[in-house]
């Protein structure tokens, strides 16, 4: 078995789709023809089944058979019905955080949706992503729990978790974010609720990371793989390009090595596949980074298919570099066998670990 964290790797089918959801009329007709021949859509996998809204907003009606027609709209009326209930949550859940002082940004997908898409239901979306400061988390955890949320794992969440889920008695999902880039490949998050821009969301005002900030968290996400994400990712990022983001600011999110390896990789996959304008001096710039021979190994692993041995420790040692970072922040000394400890009550927790191994005596407790 073989696994890898990049999400470049495409086939021809999967290039197909992507073009008949961003492409002009002539080109997406023509390019969903030749996917819809090699298969039908009740037969695709959850990847393709998170493009077919958009290749629906963009293709012209008569691009597309009756049967086809169908069912693609009734997938469109679904994503905007989601859209709308998930609407309703973000004005609740940040009316109920601001009535105790506390600000929220919303962040991926519905932000996206509602600011940078042609139209909402074109990107589809499961759950809402908001972010709070890292100051004030532990106190909108407690502010929504009170508005009958459950989190759907144990409170003691580790310090080195950007994100907690919560759940309502309706099935609505919610992750409270507190940080965004800090602790992940050298980012940071200085200047973040600054620069924040507000967006209209089914008719309420809320606030929402700007477009650069956006872009570069859509492509460190979209790079770390996901089924779901993996091709939507490109969409996201074609979107945000075509609304002419400040190339300058997002070179300076961009600074540190890690993150512009992966955001130089993000954009040239992007424009090679859907033809986005990326401009060529950036991508020269994001090249011209300096970077360590050690983060250009770990990112050649990255974005390869490999065994799961491998794979396995990659992750691991990933983790540790956002838990070794988090633990700094927070005024404590990090090392291996406490990531060891935290990492193991983290498995734990969200049940991914075998009966056996939950019923041996925890590492953690020694």
């Amino acid at each position: 078995m073989t696994t890898g964290l990049g999400a470049l790797a495409l086939t021809g089918r999967e290039r197909d789709l992507l073009v008949a959801a961003t492409a002009g009329a002539d080109v997406a007709a023509a390019a969903w023809q030749r996917w819809r021949a090699g298969g039908s859509i009740e037969q695709s996998g959850l990847s393709e089944q998170e493009l077919f809204p958009a290749v629906f907003a963009n293709l012209p009606p008569e691009a597309l058979a009756p049967s086809d027609e169908a069912i693609l709209r009734g997938l469109f009326r679904r994503s905007w019905y989601l859209h709308h209930r998930l609407a309703a949550v973000a004005h609740s859940s940040a009316a109920a955080l601001r009535a105790a002082g506390i600000e929220s940004l919303l962040l991926k997908g519905v932000a996206l949706a509602w600011s940078r898409y042609p139209a909402v239901a074109a990107r589809p979306v499961s759950d809402l992503d908001v972010l709070v400061s890292v100051r004030t988390f532990e106190r909108a955890v407690d502010v929504l729990l009170g508005e009958g949320w459950r989190l759907s794992i144990e409170r003691d969440a580790p310090p080195w978790l950007q994100a907690v889920a919560l759940v309502d008695d309706n099935g609505q999902e919610l992750d409270l974010h507190r940080w965004v880039f800090a602790h992940r490949f050298g980012g940071a998050d200085d200047g973040l609720w600054e620069r924040s821009i507000p967006v209209e969301v089914a008719g309420s005002s809320m606030r929402r990371l700007t477009d650069e900030d956006q872009l570069v968290l859509t492509l460190l996400h979209g790079l770390l793989g996901g089924e779901r994400n993996r091709l939507r990712w490109f969409v996201d990022v074609h979107h945000l390009v075509a609304g002419a983001p400040s190339w300058d600011a997002v070179l300076a999110r961009a600074r540190p090595a890690r993150i512009a390896v992966r955001i130089e990789a993000g954009l040239r996959a992007t424009r090679q596949l859907l033809g986005t304008p990326v401009p060529d001096a950036v991508l020269e710039q994001l090249s011209a980074v300096p970077v360590p021979r050690g983060t250009r190994l770990v990112w050649a692993l990255e974005r390869r298919a490999r065994p799961a041995p491998v794979d396995l420790s990659l992750r691991a040692y990933l983790g540790y570099e956002v838990y070794r970072s988090a633990i700094r922040a927070a005024g404590r000394r990090p090392s291996v066998l406490g990531y060891i400890r935290m990492r193991y009550r983290d498995l734990r927790r969200q049940r991914r670990l075998p009966w056996a191994a939950r019923q041996a005596p925890a590492v953690a407790r020694r």
